[in-house]
Formats: C-alpha cells, sequence, structure tokens
C-alpha cells in the first residue's frame, strides 16, 4: 500500500447517535463561523492581510461584527 493512500470509513449511526453527530456539525459550523469574523475583523483592525501584509491606508474597510448569542 502508498504511504499516501488515504482510507475510508463506513458509519452507520443509530438515530440517537445521528442527532449527536448532527449537533455537533452545526456546533462546528458556527464555532468556525465566529473565529473567522474574529480573524477577518482583527485582520482590518491592525490593517493587514491574511497574507500579513499591509493594505494602502486608503482602502480600509470598516465592518462591524455582530456577536453570537447563546
Amino acid at each position: 500500500m502508498k504511504a499516501d493512500m488515504g482510507r475510508r470509513y463506513r458509519l452507520y449511526p443509530t438515530i440517537v447517535q445521528e442527532q449527536v453527530l448532527t449537533g455537533w456539525g452545526h456546533t462546528a459550523r458556527a464555532l468556525w463561523g465566529v473565529a473567522l469574523a474574529q480573524r477577518v475583523h482583527v485582520y482590518e483592525q491592525r490593517g493587514l492581510r491574511p497574507d500579513g501584509s499591509a493594505v494602502p491606508q486608503g482602502l480600509r474597510p470598516t465592518v462591524r461584527v455582530r456577536a453570537l448569542r447563546a
């Protein structure tokens, strides 16, 4: 077997396990969205691009990020 070959696994969760996995997926997606929004906000506050280079002074956008409420 080649070292770079991936493996696939098939799961057959019960109804309860499927509901738990779906909940985890929703939580992970929400957390990812909040983390991305925070990262974008910090880049804009510091005047940086994601690659670390500076944004020209006249091109800095101002965008408000809404907080996620529980």
